[in-house]
């Protein structure tokens, strides 16, 4: 069961955490504020579960055009326990698989550039330019 958030509540904390200084103002503009908002408010309510969201399609969510540092700052914030909306997610993806990887394989091809390939075993080589960071909905909204 997948759990649920109060899209009126988490917006209005948001809202406290940027005002009272919880969140780092050199870290987390107006811009970002009203990034965050937006995107609560865009998501779908329901159904959500294990839905992936990459930087590019919040962009295309939001309809935005900041930059990629913003958004991803926007998307950590979610996957706090705070917000609780997110989790982050790395993904070894090519033409004919995309596969969740774990934290030491993750680590693994941050530090040789390589992994085999999840289906045939062959060795994948710069399998950096195939892994991407995706945010994984972990709520739906009431």
């Amino acid at each position: 069961m997948m759990k649920m958030l109060n899209r009126q509540l988490l917006k209005e904390r948001v809202v406290s955490d940027y005002h009272n200084g919880s969140i780092e103002l050199n870290q987390f503009d107006e811009a970002i504020g009203a990034l965050l908002l937006e995107i609560v408010e865009k998501l779908p309510q329901s159904e959500a579960e294990g839905k992936a969201y990459s930087v590019g399609k919040v962009r295309k969510l939001v309809e935005t055009n900041i930059p990629n540092e913003q958004i991803l700052a926007a998307l950590n914030y979610l996957t706090t326990s705070r917000a609780g909306l997110f989790k982050t997610s790395w993904f070894l993806m090519g033409e004919d698989y995309s596969v969740e990887l774990e934290v030491d394989e993750f680590s693994r091809v941050m530090s040789s550039n390589q992994i085999a390939h999840p289906e045939t075993g062959e060795i994948i080589e710069n399998a950096k330019e195939c892994v991407f960071l995706l945010f994984i909905r972990v709520a739906d909204f009431e």
